[in-house]
């Protein structure tokens, strides 16, 4: 996953992590539907590369597949964005929580056909 956040120098002086019109650009960026999209493309790369991998493996190896993302729900600080999720009572649409709307419609996806995305 990623989580959108800067920390270390900041050019003209300070710090990247304490930059508020910065960490509210990348909070805001993390909200945005279009979040959703790039996570679909995140995944549709991920899938590619396994599928990949399997296809040219030599036998009697393995290609990775489990994905784990690192958060699920953990609010937005100055450290970056790092939850699919804000919060456990964010509705679940791809304006509230695109990141988790993704993410859910993959794990779904591989429950209902009973395999990896």
């Amino acid at each position: 996953g990623q989580h959108l956040g800067g920390q270390g120098p900041r050019p003209g002086g300070g710090r990247m992590e304490d930059d508020v019109d910065f960490q509210n650009l990348m909070i805001a960026a993390n909200r945005d539907p279009r979040m959703h999209n790039l996570y679909q493309a995140y995944f549709k790369l991920w899938g590619d590369i396994v599928v990949s991998s399997n296809n040219n493996k030599e036998e009697g190896t393995t290609a990775g597949g489990t994905f784990a993302h690192f958060s699920f729900i953990g609010q937005p600080s100055k450290w970056g964005s790092w939850g699919v999720k804000e919060s456990y009572y964010h509705n679940d649409t791809v304006n509230d929580s695109p990141k988790w709307m993704t993410v859910k419609g993959i794990a779904d996806y591989c429950n209902t056909n009973n395999n990896a995305a």
